[in-house]
C-alpha cells in the first residue's frame, strides 16, 4: 500500500538506517518508539506483533537462526488511523518499500498475534 504517513520524510532524515537492512536488523523497537515520540500528536501508536506466518527467503542473514516462518518471532511496528507502519521491513525483504504500510487484515495474515501490549511479557 502506498500512502504518505505523518512526518515520513522527516523521520527518514532522522533515522536513515531504516533504509539499510544491515543497519536496522533488530532495530524495530527503536524505530517504532522514535517515530511514535515524534508523531504522537498525529495519533501514531505502537503495536506488538508475534509469530510471523510468511516465509522471507530474502531476509537478512542474521535472522537465519530463526525458523522461517517463526511462531515466536517478535516485531514492533507503529499504527496510525487503522493502518500498520513498519519502518524496519527491509530486514525481512531488502527491496521492500519503507515504510511498509498495511491494513489490519493484511497484518493478521502475516502475524499470529497483534497486541497493544508486549505479548512476550
Amino acid at each position: 500500500m502506498s500512502i504518505c504517513v505523518p512526518y515520513e520524510q522527516i523521520f527518514l532524515h532522522i533515522l536513515p538506517e531504516v533504509l539499510k537492512p544491515d543497519l536496522i536488523v533488530g532495530g524495530c523497537t527503536l524505530a517504532a518508539v522514535m517515530y511514535e515520540e515524534r508523531a504522537r500528536r498525529a495519533g501514531v501508536g505502537i503495536m506488538y506483533l508475534l509469530g510471523h506466518r510468511k516465509r522471507y527467503p530474502r531476509r537478512h542473514p542474521e535472522w537465519n537462526c530463526y525458523p522461517n516462518p517463526d511462531p515466536e518471532f517478535y516485531h514492533v511496528v507503529n499504527t496510525w488511523r487503522g493502518l500498520f507502519i513498519d519502518w524496519t521491513v527491509r530486514q525481512f525483504d531488502p527491496s521492500a518499500r519503507v515504510p511498509f504500510v498495511a491494513t489490519a487484515a493484511e497484518m493478521r495474515r502475516l502475524w499470529r498475534v497483534i497486541s497493544k501490549t508486549d505479548p512476550t511479557d
